[in-house]
C-alpha cells in the first residue's frame, strides 16, 4: 500500500553539473557560483564563485551537496550560459 507514496525520491546528481552556474542561498546571503568539480565517493560538488561572487570581497570555493540544498529551497540552477554580471558582487 506504501509503495510510491509520500516524499519524492531525491534526485542525485554527479559530474553533469559541472560547468553549471548557480544561484546559492546560504544565511550570510546569495551568491552565484559555478561547479568546478564533482567527488565521487562523497558526492559533493565543488563549487567557485571566481568572476562570479564574493564574499567580504573576496571569491570563494565551497563543497556543496547539491540535492540536499535543492530540497531545501536554498539552490538554483541558472544554467551554463548564465551571464555573471547579474550576480557580482552579492
Amino acid at each position: 500500500k506504501g509503495k510510491g507514496k509520500g516524499k519524492a525520491a531525491k534526485r542525485r546528481y554527479g559530474e553533469e553539473l559541472v560547468g553549471e552556474l548557480l544561484e546559492v542561498t546560504y544565511p550570510e546571503g546569495t551568491f552565484r557560483v559555478r561547479v568546478v568539480d564533482y567527488i565521487r565517493q562523497r558526492q559533493w560538488h565543488i563549487v567557485d564563485s571566481a568572476g562570479l561572487s564574493t564574499w567580504e570581497g573576496e571569491s570563494f570555493t565551497d563543497e556543496l551537496i547539491i540535492s540536499e540544498m535543492e530540497d531545501e529551497g536554498a539552490l538554483v540552477f541558472l544554467g551554463r550560459g548564465a551571464g555573471a554580471a547579474a550576480g557580482a558582487g552579492r
